[in-house]
């Protein structure tokens, strides 16, 4: 009897063994539902850097101006990062130090807020270090100077001369230069000595002579002296300037690797048929440089540079009125660039998995395409990145779990073959649990 009662105990033993196992195992596989309350990042921080203007001798502080605010609220921590010329740098506090810059350094802060479970978007300000210039004593600048034009009365036949009959004072004691300009009838006449050529002159013409003391730092009240040319009875044939002329720089656009020609598209004409030689100057970002030929090589030139030809006609005689041409130059923004930090980002349990070491533009000079395929969908596009901006976007509707996908790439061109952007992926709709993400990437020439 004894061997029944165990062999009814297996019997019923194994049955509920195997029932209880199956239970384990569907609650393992489908656990009780709840609700799961999904924690939100706190938003980006307004940051500032001081001092502003910065000087290569000041101590960058940068102070959070408007601190993160977090829906949950969450207690907030924040993480500092300091990029300098583009490049990561190791300072990871709100400070950097005097010795750390140098004038014209590109620092820039980056802030990030940290709520304990996510890192929301950072704040960020840029500051360009500039250098202190030392105070240099007030300068008196010269009086104005006594000036009389000899001889007078003048002659067709006479040179003029002008003369300073009372020199100018300094109360610095400084050396004093004196800076000459004619002008004939109220018009500039380019002539800048003290002396004029009666080959010059003609009867009723009315000439002044202005004359500008400098006392190497400031300029001081000019003075002039004004004569009226007499006719001497010898008739002196009139000259006519020659006509202005036309220019152009080619080529245009003109990229950073071009050479800038000034070309003379339609001549000066001088009805006196006398020769005309032509005088060149160019402006840089209007200032005047001291390039007086017809080219201005490519080592001459940065990306967003505004070049301005000035070309004047000369007949030997008379100066004709200047004719002009700007250019600017445009970013050769074509090539392949080396990322950093690589971009690299995977969600939805590997269904989205891209990971990106570089990209390659293709500017046509009209429309701007961003390589490779995001996510083997299709290409960034955006408009040229000749003027040195950046700003491209690639849509995938419905890409591989169902989501839609918006890729964006947008910043600038630092120098000729560094650019700085934003590269940004944005989820909509059914995808999975991916997050949106944003990159601040430095892209450089390979």
């Amino acid at each position: 009897m004894s061997i029944k009662i165990h062999k009814s105990i297996i019997i019923f033993t194994v049955p509920f063994i195997l029932v209880l196992l199956g239970v384990i195992f569907l609650i393992l596989i489908f656990p009780p539902s709840g609700p799961v309350v999904a924690n939100t990042p706190p938003t980006a921080p307004i940051v500032f850097i001081t001092p502003t203007p910065a000087y290569d001798d000041d101590t960058l502080i940068c102070s959070i101006l408007f601190p993160s605010s977090d829906p949950d609220n969450d207690s907030i921590s924040y993480t500092y990062i300091w990029v300098l010329n583009g490049t990561l740098t190791d300072i990871i506090t709100d400070t950097v130090q005097a010795n750390e810059t140098m004038p014209n350094d590109v620092w820039q802060c980056y802030v990030t807020p940290f709520d304990g479970m996510n890192v929301g978007k950072n704040g960020t300000d840029t500051v360009v270090i500039e250098k202190r210039l030392p105070i240099e004593p007030s300068n008196t600048p010269p009086t104005a100077p006594v000036v009389s034009i000899n001889p007078n009365p003048a002659y067709t036949n006479m040179s003029l001369f002008c003369n300073i009959t009372t020199p100018s004072t300094d109360e610095d004691n400084d050396t004093i230069v004196y800076h000459y300009e004619w002008f004939v009838n109220g018009s500039v006449t380019g002539f800048t000595g003290p002396n004029l050529s009666s080959i010059h002159t003609y009867a009723n013409d009315e000439w002044t002579c202005v004359v500008t003391p400098f006392d190497g730092q400031n300029y001081g009240p000019s003075g002039n002296d004004v004569i009226i040319i007499q006719n001497d009875g010898i008739p002196t044939p009139k000259n006519t300037p020659p006509t202005i002329p036309v220019v152009i720089i080619s080529p245009d656009p003109a990229y950073s690797n071009d050479t800038l020609s000034c070309t003379i598209s339609v001549p000066s004409n001088d009805s006196d048929n006398d020769t005309i030689i032509y005088l060149y100057e160019w402006y840089l970002n209007d200032n005047l440089t001291n390039l007086t030929g017809s080219t201005v090589f490519s080592n001459q030139t940065s990306v967003g540079d505004i070049w301005k030809c000035v070309v004047t006609p000369y007949d030997g005689i008379d100066y004709g009125f200047s004719a002009d041409y700007t250019s600017i130059i445009h970013v050769v923004a074509s090539g392949t660039y080396s990322l950093s930090p690589i971009i690299a980002y995977s969600c939805a349990l590997g269904l989205y998995d891209i990971s990106y070491s570089s990209f390659t533009f293709i500017d046509t000079g009209t429309t701007l395409t961003v390589q490779p395929l995001m996510n083997n969908g299709g290409y960034m596009i955006g408009a040229s990145a000749a003027h040195g901006i950046i700003n491209a976007i690639f849509v995938y509707p419905g890409g591989p779990t169902g989501c839609t996908e918006t890729y964006t790439l947008v910043g600038d061109f630092i120098t000729e073959d560094i650019w700085q952007a934003t590269f940004t992926i944005l989820f909509s709709n059914n995808c999975m649990g991916c997050l949106n993400v944003e990159w601040l990437i430095t892209g450089t020439r390979i």
